[in-house]
């Protein structure tokens, strides 16, 4: 990581779901610091976004995280077809075949509730990232240079400036619907 002390103003992310987390992990990486504004007041309480795959693991690896994920997740060494009748496997793929491709020639089972606090805890630790949790994003203003973020926290409003805004905020995506992008 590069030096921790910047005049870089912080990177506003909308969303402090797995998405967010890992993009403030990654510009982190790269010594920029972020603020995840977050609608909810805790992280996830639910059991989804479970299976993670190899090129993710990799990532979590270059941003100092892949050991603690492992330490929580089950392994799961084959995938393919299973016959709901029978239980069995119909079309097993042996995922060792990649151990010449990768250091992880397996995907992991992690619910979403298991994986946030991890990440958001390296996120933290690095210095660089802010979690705003209780702040729901309402809309956003551009001025070319900056961008104006109104959101409401405890009932009241708040407004926030950043260089950039960053929409990890899901499927229904308040920033995604205000710029007029539909998911297809």
């Amino acid at each position: 990581m590069q030096d921790r002390k910047t005049s870089i103003d912080p990177i506003a992310i909308i969303g402090a779901g797995p998405i967010g987390l890992i993009t403030a992990l990654g510009l982190a990486h790269h010594g920029i610091p972020s603020i995840l504004y977050e609608d909810d007041r805790t992280l996830s309480l639910d059991t989804k976004a479970g299976t993670i795959l190899t090129r993710t693991l990799e990532i979590f690896r270059r941003f100092g995280v892949a050991d603690a994920v492992l330490s929580k997740a089950l392994r799961v060494e084959e995938i393919g077809e299973i016959d709901r009748q029978s239980g069995k496997s119909t079309f097993p793929v042996m995922l060792s075949e990649l151990e010449s491709e990768t250091r992880y020639p397996f995907v992991i089972n992690l619910p979403q509730q298991d994986l946030e606090p991890v990440l958001a805890e390296a996120a933290l630790k690095t210095g660089l990232v802010q979690i705003k949790m209780g702040h729901r994003f309402e809309r956003y203003e551009d001025h070319g240079d900056r961008v104006s973020l109104h959101l409401v926290a405890d009932g009241r409003p708040v407004v926030a400036s950043a260089p950039f805004l960053l929409a990890c905020d899901g499927g229904r995506s308040t920033v995604r619907a205000q710029m007029g992008v539909k998911v297809e």
